[in-house]
């Protein structure tokens, strides 16, 4: 049985794999230079992974944001 994760489009794995190819390729295709063209995608897919934001959360509108504090208040003076 495969592994699900290598079969998402889009994953990890399949970024790495994408780029190890691309490395080959660029290289002219050498023998025996597979795990070095793994470790430099890994390394590369790491990098573009990091550098992408993260998505920023939804932020709540200020007056929501006041009435909360307010509530918190009134809770720790009564």
């Amino acid at each position: 049985m495969s592994d699900v994760k290598s079969a998402v489009p889009g994953s990890r794995e399949e970024q790495i794999k994408a780029m190890a190819y691309r490395l080959w390729l660029e290289e002219g295709c050498p023998e025996g230079r597979a795990e070095a063209h793994w470790f430099q995608a890994i390394e590369l897919v790491g990098a573009t992974t990091a550098a992408t934001p993260a998505v920023k959360p939804k932020s709540r509108p200020k007056a929501v944001i006041a009435k909360a504090a307010s509530r918190s208040r009134k809770a720790r003076s009564s």
